[in-house]
């Protein structure tokens, strides 16, 4: 005789059988429903999205690159600039000095070479303080 509410162990594994199909089953369906994509499918996306992030990045580099570059040259070619109006300021003061050692009386705002060289020097200076203009420009701009 059986006992009231105890199940045979026949009974029992047809219970456990049903639910675990019926897990199976909804854990599939589940699955189903929410619709997850492949693994490979989420790994392209996220490199994709990787890679979009590091081309943004690069852009950034080569603009900041290009800027710095440019900057550079303008820095050189001042420098370089500033470097032949000492050389000329130089040459210029060795000119006068050699003339007023021999002669004071000889120097006079009238002579072709003094001249020459005031012109050489003014357009020296208009020139380093264009470059300097620039300069300033490339900063403030970056």
């Amino acid at each position: 005789m059986k006992s009231r509410g105890k199940k045979t162990i026949g009974e029992r594994r047809e219970e456990l059988a049903h639910t675990a199909k019926d897990l199976y089953s909804t854990g599939r369906e589940t699955y189903a429903r929410i619709k997850s994509k492949p693994v490979w499918h989420r790994l392209r996306m996220g490199l994709e999205r990787a890679a979009g992030i590091v081309g943004r990045g690069t852009k950034k580099a080569a603009k900041k690159t290009g800027t710095l570059a440019k900057q550079a040259g303008v820095t050189y070619e001042k420098y370089e600039h500033e470097h032949k109006l000492q050389k000329l300021l130089a040459e210029f003061g060795g000119r006068i000095y050699d003339r007023v050692w021999d002669n004071p009386q000889a120097i006079s705002s009238v002579d072709p070479d003094a001249a020459d060289m005031v012109e050489r020097i003014t357009a020296m200076k208009e020139k380093t303080a264009e470059l300097l203009h620039k300069e300033e420009d490339i900063k403030s701009a970056a």
